[in-house]
């Protein structure tokens, strides 16, 4: 069974969700499994006249009764587009975290980007989520009817295992004299990943000896780079941090083996992409409760409670100080990474709710949403 997928057109974007999207299409490429990948012009989720011409006409020249993965980057703010089509068309949103979460969005577009997406579900047969979280979410804020929700949580490499521990950095991270603690936070430079947050707590920990490599993209939010480049300067941090941008692949996993400890101050996390390669990587982690990862548990990282700097600065000083907990934390990260699925496992897991049509209609024809 053929099956099309639509997506913003910014494919090789360096975030979580595109990178799953990625991930996906090559496992079915290598799989012989067949598909159009059908890109979207516009600013989601943002959509101008012309985006939104785009995105009728998409679904439009797709067959009667084509099953339509939508990443929910562009479902959620298209539910009158999706209106006209929800009968002939078998749609299904992909969804990493729902658009109203995201961090530093004023009151009256929170609201209306919940109105849209509580719709454009309801035009949906069923919804791929990468997370449980995300899925319970699903069901309490848009009333998504459980058996309509599926979980495919996003794929790590193995092969980075294998890297990790022959380059020894395992034991070395934890033994190093005589050298800053290398610390590394990987996401986009945006309010929901809490970078600030993360400045204010390391701030206050000058007595040790730390640089932190940021990377992540610089163009999601200029306003916000500015604010956190602002905040870099004015806590005489500017010789300790560094804003890298996105890094190419080879310099990306030389980045992840270097370093010395993972931290992520996020605000919300879909799933937390970031914390699972971490752990891939057999990295000590410092995060938040906000990351969905349920792999993340005591014996695999230090969390605190979203948005505390006091408790974010006392675990970074625990882990920074005790390098016997550094090595406990990486040790038990690395096993626990063997447990999460590979990049194979997720598009396979994909494909399989595709294959499964639910049997009765679509969401909004089947609960009130």
């Amino acid at each position: 069974m053929s099956f099309a997928f639509l997506l913003p057109n910014d494919l090789d974007a360096p975030t979580g969700g595109y990178a799953y999207a990625r991930r996906c299409i090559w496992a079915w490429r290598e799989r012989a499994v067949e598909h159009q990948v059908l890109t979207l012009d516009g600013a989601f989720p943002q959509p101008d006249a012309q985006a939104r011409s785009q995105f009728a006409q998409r679904l439009a020249e797709l067959a009667d009764g084509q099953t339509t993965l939508i990443d929910g980057l562009a479902l959620g703010t298209l539910p009158h587009e999706l209106a006209v089509h929800a009968q002939r068309l078998d749609l299904v949103a992909l969804i990493h975290h729902p658009l109203y979460l995201e961090s530093g969005l004023d009151r009256n577009t929170c609201q209306q980007l919940y109105a849209s997406e509580r719709l454009a579900l309801g035009h949906c047969n069923r919804v791929i989520t990468t997370s449980a979280a995300t899925a319970a979410g699903l069901q309490s804020e848009f009333g998504v009817p459980a058996d309509r929700i599926h979980v495919a949580e996003p794929g790590t490499d193995r092969p980075r295992l294998a890297d990790r521990v022959s380059s020894s950095t395992l034991m070395i991270s934890s033994t190093r004299t005589n050298a800053p603690l290398r610390l590394l936070c990987v996401a986009s430079i945006v309010p929901r990943k809490g970078h600030l947050l993360l400045l204010e707590a390391l701030a206050s920990l000058r007595s040790f000896d730390w640089r932190l490599s940021c990377v992540g993209a610089l163009d999601r939010d200029v306003r916000h780079v500015d604010q956190v480049t602002t905040r870099i300067n004015a806590l005489g941090l500017a010789q300790r941090v560094k804003l890298c941008g996105t890094l190419a692949h080879a310099d990306m996993q030389q980045a992840w083996l270097d370093a010395d400890l993972f931290v992520l101050a996020s605000l919300h996390e879909g799933y937390g992409m970031a914390f699972a390669e971490a752990m891939s990587f057999g990295l000590p982690i410092v995060g938040t409760t906000a990351a969905a990862v349920p792999q993340l548990q005591a014996d695999t990282a230090l969390l605190v409670a979203t948005d505390e700097p006091v408790a974010l600065r006392q675990a970074l000083a625990e882990v920074m100080q005790n390098a016997p907990l550094r090595a406990r934390l990486a040790n038990a990260a690395l096993t626990a990474a063997r447990t999460l699925p590979t990049w194979a496992d997720t598009a396979f897991a994909v494909h399989k709710v595709l294959l499964t049509p639910h049997p009765g209609g679509a969401i909004g024809r089947g609960a009130q949403l």
